[in-house]
């Protein structure tokens, strides 16, 4: 499920099936908090300009992701993501709030334009697995954390 409170602040599960966390104080000016989307949504990120949310949504099996006006005035635009694609940790929105990335398994960060057609892997970056990352807020330098993740199997007999 995913909330927007009047002050902008989502609260999300933490997991795709916890609870939402319940706030502690109304929010701001006395306004209730509005539904967004039922279930399924997960990693929320406001949008520049505060008048849209992105954030992963699992719809019949299937992870999309989706991107809706805050005040709920229209349905979410749902977008296809790569087959590897990884959006925990969250999706991230480009500086200009015209697009919005995630990640993917192996091979780096994607854009999803909001005016549709394929994502695009953002050019520039090791062609590896990236792991946290992010625009200052001018928008002219640009972080990420990479590595690799060793995963070996070990099969111990006993040797009598």
């Amino acid at each position: 499920m995913l909330t927007v409170l009047a002050c902008g602040c989502p609260t999300v599960p933490s997991r795709m099936n916890d609870p939402p966390r319940e706030r502690e104080s109304p929010p701001p000016g006395g306004a209730e908090p509005q539904k967004l989307i039922e279930s399924g949504a997960d990693w929320a990120q406001i949008s520049p300009d505060s008048s849209t949310v992105a954030c992963e949504f699992d719809t019949d099996g299937k992870t999309k992701l989706a991107v809706l006006p805050i005040d709920g005035s229209q349905p979410p635009k749902l977008f296809d993501v790569l087959r590897l694609a990884n959006p925990r940790l969250g999706v991230r929105w480009t500086p200009d709030g015209k697009s919005v990335t995630y990640r993917d398994w192996a091979d780096g960060i994607w854009e999803q334009s909001l005016s549709g057609g394929d994502p695009q892997r953002l050019d520039g970056l090791p062609k590896e697995k990236l792991f946290a990352y992010g625009w200052s807020h001018d928008g002219h330098e640009f972080a990420f954390t990479r590595g690799a993740e060793v995963r070996d199997a070990v099969l111990i007999q006993d040797s009598k």
